[in-house]
């Protein structure tokens, strides 16, 4: 059930991201990262952790 309930919470925070355009915003501010995860990546990771 914990699965269940942190996948939701995962596609409610990427909803989320989208709308605000999240992704846009650290480009443009100049967050990169040349290999692995996005930067768009990590910050939902860091973001989600105080939820």
């Amino acid at each position: 059930m914990l699965q269940q309930y942190s996948l939701s919470e995962q596609s409610r925070f990427s909803k989320l991201f989208v709308a605000l355009h999240i992704g846009k915003t650290l480009r443009l501010a100049g967050i990169s990262k040349s290999f692995g995860l996005s930067s768009l990546a990590i910050f939902q990771i860091v973001f989600s952790l105080g939820f």
